[in-house]
């Protein structure tokens, strides 16, 4: 008996230590009011060992507080309830220091023990979580896709979701469309579509028929304002725990544009059908009345359109071999007759597409005739779609098969390119990079990444906070205003620009669109936003500089104002006093006093000169540009003319190309030609006749022109300084001038949007260039 004792306790102890759960044993410590305030760990298996990561000697005879570090003991009310009752209990709790959660049953052995039995459920835990994101992310996605998602009760007929999208489809909002039923929804025959549909599905469901779970119907649906809409609804049956249907899932669809497609190409069938009948009936007639004439039914034949075959028909009721084919088969296919002749239409249609003797036999019975499309294999390997017409009738007392075939490849070329399109439309709207979000009774309750990272966070750092508080105050009561219509009236408001505070305070530029949904059951606003902050101080950062443009030409019209009349005055005054001592006074003192008189005289008017290019350089900026369309030649002939002296008598060469119609200030051309030409020949080489070439080609945008010489030439550190104004690479005495003629062609043609610069060599000669846009329309 002791024995057996024995080894009873022993397997017990085993069964403990080798439980996979792990398990404590454990002893309610009492206070002197009989209050459970502690417990001890009597013992514990391998297991709690292995969970908890706690050593048995470590904690056996400790009690909680000690063990946690903690005054109040976890879970004491629960353990001392059950060392009191006996009644077991289980809960769920998170165990801070192995980062798990458990399921924990709680035991009595005796009065004033426990034992705890634990579960390792975090794998569950962390799957139930994804869950429960996933679909929080697929309800989100359920009520901004195009479609329309719903959820109906099986039992009730009404439905538990409907998605915003009803409003698209229907006119109802969501709110409005969750107070409807079925029968409201469609129209009597859908109705009763439905109703008798869904029973029988159920039933087979049940029966093991997984293909009665997903299917899919067309329905009209009736819409607010009486009318009614096509559609297409694919519906899924949705269980509980028991494997009960208790919803259905549906998707439905707006399919307008579709029906009127298949309405456009059922007519497009039907005049085909009524042509080919009433060529049917032409062929039938003319083998009627032609049969004795082979010659004249082959020339009908070969004139049609149409791939036209005949073949036998064997007496087991397959189709043999082709007794006939006209000049279009044989072109189309490669074929030549006599291989058509030892072949069936077996043998050229395509394989995955076979010809059903028994379809093509029972339609014929019903119609007359059949009709589908089919993909024909040509002698090349080439795959073509056809559709085939297919006629069984007597030729010379025997069964004949007639077939029409026409090549459908550019129809279904036009089907697959809108096939495309749509699928590129559909990613388009998925892709979508416009931010928005969504707020319900003012709090944000759901928004994407463009969004928080406009925002200046991510998107947990936004929900739950009110939308107000990332509006600019003085925009506040507006957007309440609208907000408020939008939750009575719903719809949306249009494209509108405000201010948007970022979480750090900053304000920014946003342009935004507004619209009412129902978002988890509730009516919300949904905002689409982007921010246009950067566009905005572009904005100012233009009105600013055109201000500054205002102002500074207004400064230079007054500088030119007071250099073309204050400025030459005195010089004036001067140049003819010193011009009046030179006549009295010349030779009348010393060599010294008469050449200071002519330093005074040459000073003056070189002074003169250079007012009138600093005059003429500013109102280059200042005068009004009138732009006309006019060949560049003219302006290039009127700088010839005004250079004719100068020209003969340097004995110079001038020649040019073919130039283009420009639309420019003619006026101002000219004399950009008249200054390229003229420095030409003032910085000729001496005992060299001078030699100018015009040219122009066009390089994209614009027409490039060219100004050639043989001239002295450059250096080309001096290329970029020659265009300053008053920059002079020469002595006074050594070559005439002001120094500004080059200065006022840059600005002519950067007033024209152009360019200008040169290329030169000491001693070879320079070319100079500038470009006029072809189209200056943004500058005028």
């Amino acid at each position: 008996m002791k024995k057996a004792y024995e080894s009873l306790i022993e397997n017990r102890l085993k069964a403990f230590e080798n439980m996979p759960e792990g398990v404590a044993i454990h002893e309610i410590v009492y206070d002197s009011s009989s209050k459970a305030v502690d417990y001890i760990i009597i013992d514990v298996n391998h297991a709690y060992e292995d969970i908890t990561g706690s050593k048995r000697e470590e904690i056996l005879g400790k009690k909680a507080s000690a063990i946690y570090k903690t005054d109040k003991v976890p879970y004491i009310d629960i353990y001392s309830e059950v060392a009191r009752t006996g009644k077991p209990e289980h809960f769920e709790a998170y165990f801070k220091p192995t980062g798990k959660y458990f399921r924990v049953v709680v035991t009595s052995p005796e009065r004033g023990k426990f034992s705890t039995f634990f579960e390792d459920i975090n794998k569950y835990k962390i799957t139930e979580k994804k869950l429960k994101k996933s679909e929080k992310r697929y309800r989100l996605i359920s009520e901004n896709m195009g479609d329309v998602v719903w959820i109906l009760n099986v039992d009730s007929r009404k439905f538990n979701y409907v998605s915003p999208s009803v409003h698209q489809l229907r006119g109802y909002s969501s709110q409005e469309a969750l107070s409807q039923s079925m029968e409201d929804v469609l129209t009597p025959e859908s109705y009763q579509f439905i109703i008798k549909n869904i029973p029988s599905r159920i039933n087979a469901f049940k029966n093991g028929d997984e293909s009665a779970r997903v299917q899919t119907h067309e329905v009209n649906q009736i819409c607010k304002d009486g009318s009614t809409v096509p559609t297409e609804v694919v519906t899924t049956f949705l269980t509980n725990e028991k494997g009960e249907v208790k919803e259905v899932l549906g998707v439905t669809r707006d399919i307008t544009k579709r029906k009127k497609a298949e309405m456009k190409l059922k007519e497009a069938h039907d005049h085909l059908e009524e042509k080919v009948k009433e060529r049917t009936k032409e062929l039938e007639e003319a083998y009627k009345a032609l049969s004795e004439s082979e010659e004249k039914f082959r020339g009908i034949v070969n004139n049609a359109n149409d791939m036209i075959t005949l073949s036998k028909v064997n007496k087991n009721g397959s189709i043999g071999k082709f007794i006939e084919v006209n000049d279009v088969g044989t072109k189309l296919l490669g074929y030549s007759k006599e291989e058509f002749l030892n072949m069936t239409p077996y043998d050229i249609v395509h394989p995955n597409i076979p010809v059903s003797d028994v379809e093509i036999g029972s339609e014929m019975s019903k119609k007359g005739y059949t009709r589908h499309e089919s993909v024909l294999i040509a002698k090349d390997g080439t795959q073509m779609p056809f559709e085939v017409a297919t006629h069984f009738f007597k030729l010379k007392g025997k069964d004949t098969v007639l077939a029409v075939s026409r090549d459908i490849s550019e129809r279904k070329k036009a089907e697959s390119a809108l096939k495309e399109s749509e699928e590129i439309y559909r990613k388009l709207l998925r892709e979508s990079f416009d931010a928005w979000a969504i707020h319900s009774e003012g709090i944000v309750v759901a928004i994407n990444d463009s969004a928080a990272k406009i925002a200046g966070g991510n998107p947990e750092d936004l929900i739950g906070k009110p939308i107000l508080n990332f509006v600019h105050p003085d925009y506040r009561k507006a957007v309440e205003k609208r907000i408020k219509r939008l939750y009575k009236e719903g719809g949306s408001e249009p494209l509108y620009e405000e201010k948007f505070l970022k979480l750090d305070g900053t304000v920014i530029d946003v342009e935004v669109m507004i619209t009412a949904l129902t978002y988890n059951g509730k009516s919300a606003v949904q905002i689409v936003f982007r921010d246009i902050t950067k566009r905005k101080n572009a904005e100012k950062e233009l009105k600013k500089t055109i201000h500054e443009l205002e102002r500074s030409n207004k400064e230079l019209r007054s500088f030119a104002y007071i250099t073309s009349h204050d400025l030459q005055e005195p010089l004036r005054t001067m140049g003819n006093y010193a011009g009046l001592l030179k006549m009295r006074y010349k030779g009348k003192f010393d060599h010294d006093a008469d050449e200071f008189i002519e330093y005074i005289t040459s000073g003056a008017q070189r002074m003169k000169d250079m007012i009138q290019g600093l005059l003429d350089y500013s109102q280059v900026g200042t005068q009004k540009r009138e732009f006309i369309e006019f060949n560049s030649q003219e302006a290039l002939d009127s700088a010839l003319i005004n250079l004719h002296s100068s020209i003969e008598t340097c004995r110079a060469e001038v020649t040019y190309d073919k130039l283009p119609t420009i639309t420019a200030n003619k006026d101002q051309i000219s004399r950009a030609f008249q200054n390229f030409i003229g420095n030409a020949l003032k910085f000729r080489k001496e005992g060299l006749q001078p030699k100018i070439h015009i040219s122009a080609r066009k390089e994209d945008d614009e027409y490039v022109f060219s100004v050639k010489d043989n001239g002295i030439g450059l250096e080309k550190q001096y290329a970029e300084r020659i265009f300053e104004i008053f920059k002079r690479l020469h002595t006074i005495g050594e070559y005439q001038g002001t120094g500004i003629g080059l200065a006022i062609v840059k600005r002519i043609i950067e007033q024209h949007g152009g360019r200008i610069w040169v290329e030169s060599e000491y001693n070879k000669g320079s070319t100079f260039y500038f470009t006029i846009p072809i189209n200056p329309a943004k500058l005028i």
